[in-house]
């Protein structure tokens, strides 16, 4: 019987090892392709138009979505099966690029096929991202939330650093259609590796037996910040988390521009290498947290902190 658990146990290591790698590059294709072709396609708008405005509008577009969609996209989560629809998202990523690349061959890439695709592929993408995270407890164990976790982090802020970096490259390299179809294809990829997680290898309760029933937007929405206002330790959190966001917005965020430019009157190289050192500090941090909340507890780290 001994020997019968060491096996299962094995198997289940094995296949956590395996689901934690096949997380790691899903995510850091997708998390990668949307930043790099967001900015490589920012730049384009630029050089076609002459326009910050059109620039603007077309960051805007890729993060504008993703704020109003999140909530939404959390309560049809909850309702369906994660492993369809982070898999389904990441291949209407793929799908979505390669149209427009077949789009592109008959006619010349405009404004109005820009805009929409960056509309829908941060729409895919604000899926994906809620999808991924809300599955991290189903498919690690509990000891291992805190390393995929700090993976997690660590993709996003390195992608955060090199996404526009590459992007700038890619732009002066390939021609913007060769670097859709290069991106579409690693899309299609990211999904079909999403198809070899086991998104039930540690099956804690999930909202997904819901699934069937009616979706109420609203209702679920109420009823998720009801739970959260419920619960102490979640709200103290929340608080927290906002109140720390505020300050550090108000604080650094917002002013750090016109400090460097104006007050210190640095040129922009100095400012690009500040800005970088936020990221950095990101992957520090996530390299970090494990080994530190093994000595110091959370409560205590985040009271400090």
């Amino acid at each position: 019987m001994d020997a019968l658990r060491m096996s299962v146990s094995g198997e289940k290591n094995k296949k956590e090892i395996q689901n934690l790698f096949l997380y790691s590059m899903g995510k850091t294709i997708s998390i990668f392709g949307t930043a790099i072709f967001n900015f490589a396609l920012g730049l384009y708008v630029l050089k076609l138009t002459g326009s910050a405005l059109s620039f603007a509008v077309t960051l805007i577009l890729g993060i504008i979505p993703m704020i109003i969609l999140n909530p939404f996209a959390g309560v049809i989560m909850d309702k369906f099966n994660k492993k369809m629809l982070v898999v389904s998202m990441d291949l209407f990523n793929g799908i979505l690029l390669v149209s427009v690349y077949i789009l592109c061959i008959r006619y010349e890439l405009n404004l109005l096929i820009i805009y929409a695709t960056t509309f829908l592929l941060t729409v895919f993408t604000t899926f994906f991202g809620v999808g991924v995270e809300a599955a991290k407890p189903n498919i690690v164990s509990e000891k291992m939330l805190m390393n995929i976790n700090s993976i997690s982090k660590i993709i996003d802020s390195v992608s955060s650093i090199l996404g526009p970096m590459l992007g700038g490259i890619a732009f002066v390299i390939f021609d913007i259609k060769i670097f859709i179809i290069i991106n579409g294809v690693s899309f299609i990829l990211s999904g079909l590796s999403m198809l070899f997680i086991d998104f039930k290898l540690f099956n804690h309760q999930s909202n997904e037996s819901q699934s069937g029933g009616k979706i109420r937007f609203i209702s679920d929405i109420k009823d998720g910040f009801y739970y959260l206002f419920e619960k102490k330790s979640i709200k103290s959190l929340f608080t927290f988390l906002i109140s720390v966001n505020f300050f550090l917005g108000f604080t650094v965020t917002v002013p750090l521009p016109y400090i460097v430019n104006t007050v210190l009157k640095l040129d922009s190289k100095v400012f690009g290498i500040i800005q970088g050192a936020f990221p950095v500090g990101m992957i520090l941090g996530a390299l970090l947290v494990k080994k530190i909340t093994d000595m110091i507890s959370y409560s205590t780290l985040s009271k400090y902190g």
